[in-house]
């Protein structure tokens, strides 16, 4: 398959399908902006891609440890909510301790 980054054309050979490397290629190109492709601007389309990826992971971390804080807040009204009405905890046991 060939690629087209920055008006030059690549031979490439994945096991990517072509409908991705041309995704991919499309964003190379979009951070390029245009501009033409010498060292300096493929490193700058570098950094910013880097720097897009950095912000996605920070963002993907945030919902992960606040959706790990709601389902704890969750289970633990749920674990009092069940023992209120005198039930058995999550643990398996009866309120008074007993299995």
């Amino acid at each position: 398959m060939q690629l087209r980054v920055g008006g030059q054309t690549y031979r490439v050979s994945t096991s990517a399908t072509e409908e991705e490397l041309l995704r991919l290629a499309a964003v190379v190109n979009g951070k390029l902006g245009g501009r033409p492709l010498t060292p300096q601007n493929m490193f700058l389309a570098a950094i910013a891609l880097a720097h897009d990826l950095e912000e996605a992971q920070a963002k993907t971390e945030a919902v992960t440890r606040k959706s790990r804080d709601v389902v704890g807040r969750v289970l633990k009204r749920v674990d009092a909510a069940l023992t209120s009405l005198g039930g058995e905890s999550p643990g398996g046991t009866q309120p008074d301790g007993r299995s």
